[in-house]
């Protein structure tokens, strides 16, 4: 399977031990196949930095004491990425701090950097999903997991579910449907 996109692309090599069911871990690299043909919608595909323009109507604010540092985690960026399949992306603005989270439903939300490196840090979300309600739990998921890096997470796929793991099948850190 390969996971491609700005949040961690990587490889998984996959089993398919029983009916209906495809497991395994994830390469210790990132990397992604070469695509057959040119997709020109995909913003990442010649190297570009992705743009976002949000709608700011309805905007909300709250607080996060994730660590920004994390967002660079290679674990993290793993489990962001499964847990928002559809993301446009998660974006370093210019100013090298805010990250940006969009969603194609034009949910959004953005984190900005703001005293001690873990926070609290302001949070603005708007769209018709809370966006940032999932990335604090995906957060609390991994951590609480030891925060492993890609060398011990694993996937496994079922015709109703993905499911992210660690260590081994049965400790499970992120569960969505399949899309």
């Amino acid at each position: 399977m390969d996971l491609r996109g700005d949040a961690g692309g990587r490889i998984a090599l996959l089993h398919h031990d029983r009916p209906g069911v495809l497991s395994g871990r994830f390469a210790t690299h990132p990397g992604n196949f070469m695509p057959m043909r040119t997709d020109p919608g995909y913003p990442l595909r010649a190297g570009h930095n992705l743009s976002v323009t949000i709608d700011t109507r309805g905007t909300r604010h709250t607080h996060s004491t994730i660590d920004l540092a994390d967002f660079d985690h290679p674990g993290f960026r793993l489990v962001l990425h499964l847990r928002f399949p559809s993301a446009r992306g998660f974006v370093r603005q210019p100013d090298g701090h805010r990250r940006i989270l969009e969603e194609s439903d034009g949910s959004w939300a953005e984190v900005h950097p703001a005293g001690a490196p873990d926070g609290p840090h302001p949070v603005r979300y708007a769209g018709p999903r809370n966006l940032w309600t999932t990335v604090e739990d995906a957060y609390r998921g991994w951590t609480s997991a030891g925060r492993p890096g890609p060398d011990r997470l694993g996937l496994t796929v079922t015709t109703d579910q993905h499911q992210l793991w660690t260590d081994s099948p049965e400790t499970i850190i992120v569960q969505h449907p399949t899309p």
